[in-house]
């Protein structure tokens, strides 16, 4: 199998490099080249070929193959052993490989409603992205590297990626970070081909819809996986590699909301374009923090030398943009400026400055380690407290610029805060002044700005959220009101995914109400944790069949005369490893968790960490609202009319009419034969289409 994964992969790379190669000379001659997408669909088919190999090894326990004996073992299961393909640096980089070849002959296969000339460069940019990928697996980091001798059993996986959620979290955030790649490839192509039309806006917004869905379920259960997994009783600890995946699904946001009004209104070209081309350099910053090893992180693979690579191609990204945004600024020219920021359109340019600004404090936290060893020699960091000083006030002004945006919609502003935005209001001010009243936040601050913000935070964010629902609910009450029907599917959905959003803070200002428990148990002792009773009831020991030994607790919670449940906290000890992995025990509730951590055992008396964690199930109730919400709006991205019988022939003439492919100026006269401004014939460049 390694011969043939070897075999693969360096076919993959020859004809990546053989149809970028094809592609630029079609290009500078102008002639489109029909081999350089036969062979991205055929660096695909190999990198299939590459992927299958190295399952097919995995499930063979092939442990003469390094990465195989270094990340599985004989006692894992065929699940696990599926899951150890993106457990490790090697296999990881083959598998985003493998995702880019993919989409890309996908996406050009389906882009036969755009120009030829789009098409052409497009692909010529996604062949030289799967190029500059599969070239680091050839030369770099080999997933089918072998031992000098076959070994009788592996290292193992490492127990924390030996769940369901890593099963699953891994592939999503693959699949986001590579899918930005294809829109951005598209709109590059527009841009320098002078066809920013509607065709092409709609793929490059179907492609970020999937991308950016996907990032957010990958984000969701990453989350889950922390919060179940790593002990520790929380979902978000401002992890470098974490934010990594936040950095992009801020700008992504951004850029949606951008490309809307590039859509409807001709509006904020330049920034759609800035934008959709940052997301995609913040996701090869995101891979090169999590494979380089310049920050320290437990979801990161540790040091490598990958970290020139992908500098390299995130400053050829940057010269790339500057390039595009002098060279072709007429095309990148908006139809129209914004007339005031009191409206929808102004509400949403809004919108995006807070999602940028946010962006930059969560990169500035992120990247503080490695600035302050640069300049100083000696390490700063920011902790959880001061990043959540430094957003909450983000993440405020979302929800008021959401709430206000949801009921401006097709109204003046008079109207809309009279009719809409004022209930909304009331009903959030309502909401937040109660939980200020009844609830006090027992989590532990740091210093004056953290306890005021765990005052006010709280119940500030939870009064957002029910403002934001509120004019969700009014909002679709009046288009029920007016056309007796449901709004329309794209309409729908925005409404369904800014309703999660709302959940997702909802979930987030429970946290600062978190209560803990610290404690030491003999069986049958109880304890008291809020207004739960706790009892011990003793530890079980057991011997699973892929681990050394398994230990249990049982512990009931009771509430008067209620029985709560049972929760059974453990650890499971690995081979191959000195450290325990954690088993949590949770009761997931709207209100609340029961969360439970068995921190150690002597005999059967048992340390537990106890805690009651408010509202946490509303951030998976929104993260599955957003991603709901995401799929309605992405199956509105097809055009309502019948296809052209005729579509190379219509972009052609339609592109002809709006740009000229030299100097992207403007063209008027949609009969003109020569662009007046450089003197191009049309009827040349159409006929070598």
């Amino acid at each position: 199998m390694a011969d043939i994964g070897q075999f693969a992969l360096a076919l993959a790379f020859a004809t990546s490099v053989i149809g970028a190669l094809a592609g630029i000379h079609g290009l500078v001659s102008r002639r489109r080249s029909n081999l350089a997408p036969a062979m991205l669909n055929l660096a695909a088919a190999s990198a299939s070929v590459a992927v299958a190999a190295l399952l097919v090894a995995l499930v063979r326990h092939d442990f003469q193959i390094k990465y195989i004996a270094e990340h599985t073992d004989r006692a894992m299961s065929v699940v696990y052993l599926v899951g150890a393909l993106w457990g490790g640096q090697s296999g990881s980089l083959l598998l985003w490989g493998f995702l880019l070849a993919i989409f890309s002959a996908f996406a050009i296969t389906r882009s036969r409603n755009l120009s030829s000339q789009v098409q052409s460069q497009a692909t010529v940019i996604l062949l030289l992205l799967t190029c500059f990928f599969v070239s680091l697996v050839v030369f770099v980091e080999d997933p089918f590297e072998r031992y000098g001798l076959l070994r009788a059993d592996g290292h193992g996986l490492n127990p924390l990626l030996r769940t369901v959620e890593m099963l699953f979290h891994p592939p999503t955030l693959y699949f986001g970070f590579v899918g930005f790649s294809v829109p951005f490839a598209l709109l590059s192509a527009a841009v320098w081909t002078g066809r920013v039309d509607a065709a092409t806006l709609r793929s490059v917004r179907a492609w970020m819809l999937f991308s950016w869905g996907m990032l957010t379920v990958g984000i969701i259960l990453g989350a889950e996986w922390a919060y179940v997994e790593l002990g520790w009783g929380g979902f978000w600890a401002w992890d470098p590699v974490e934010n990594a995946s936040l950095l992009p699904w801020l700008t992504g946001t951004a850029a949606l909301h951008s490309l809307m009004l590039t859509q409807r209104r001709g509006m904020l070209r330049r920034t759609t374009f800035l934008l959709v081309s940052l997301t995609f350099v913040l996701c090869v910053f995101g891979t090169l923090l999590t494979r380089s090893g310049i920050v320290a992180s437990v979801h990161a693979f540790g040091g490598s030398p990958l970290l020139f690579f992908f500098l390299g191609l995130i400053a050829a990204t940057f010269v790339f943009c500057v390039i595009t945004l002098v060279a072709r600024r007429s095309v990148l020219k908006s139809d129209s400026d914004l007339k005031s920021y009191v409206s929808r359109e102004g509400l949403l340019a809004g919108g995006i400055i807070v999602l940028l600004l946010a962006c930059g404090v969560v990169f500035w936290g992120t990247m503080l380690p490695v600035f302050s060893r640069m300049l100083t020699g000696s390490e700063k960091m920011w902790d959880p407290a001061l990043y959540n000083i430094a957003t909450v006030p983000f993440g405020l002004g979302l929800l008021g610029l959401m709430a206000l945006g949801i009921c401006l919609e097709g109204k003046s502003l008079a109207k809309a805060v009279l009719l809409r935005f004022a209930p909304a209001v009331v009903a959030g001010v309502v909401t937040a002044v109660v939980v200020y009243l009844k609830s006090t936040p027992t989590a532990e601050h740091q210093g004056m700005m953290h306890m005021l913000l765990l005052r006010f935070a709280p119940p500030l964010l939870i009064g957002g959220a029910v403002a934001v629902t509120a004019a969700v609910v009014i909002g679709v009450a009046v288009d029920i009101y007016r056309r007796q029907r449901l709004p329309a599917r794209r309409r729908l959905g925005a409404f369904v995914a800014h309703l999660g959003v709302a959940a997702l803070f909802l979930g987030m200002a429970g946290s600062g109400y978190v209560t803990k428990h610290e404690v030491t148990l003999v069986p049958d002792e109880s304890t008291k944790i809020g207004r739960y009773t706790v009892t011990y009831n003793g530890l079980s020991r057991t011997t699973p069949p892929d681990a050394v030994r398994e230990v249990a607790a049982e512990l009931t919670f009771t509430d008067g005369d209620r029985d709560h449940g049972r929760l059974s906290p453990g650890m499971i000890f690995y081979k191959n490893t000195d450290q325990p992995h954690a088993e949590i025990g949770v009761r997931a509730g709207l209100r609340a968790d029961l969360y439970a951590i068995l921190s150690g055992y002597d005999g059967d008396r048992a340390s537990f960490k106890l805690l009651i964690n408010p509202l946490t199930t509303w951030l998976w109730i929104g993260g599955a609202l957003v991603v709901l919400g995401t799929v309605a709006a992405a199956m509105s991205t097809r055009p309502k009319t019948a296809p052209n019988p005729q579509p190379e022939a219509a972009a052609a003439e339609t592109a002809k009419a709006i740009f000229c492919t030299q100097c992207g100026k403007r063209i008027g006269n949609t009969n003109a034969k020569f662009c007046p401004y450089c003197g191009t014939s049309f009827e040349a460049t159409v006929g070598e289409d």
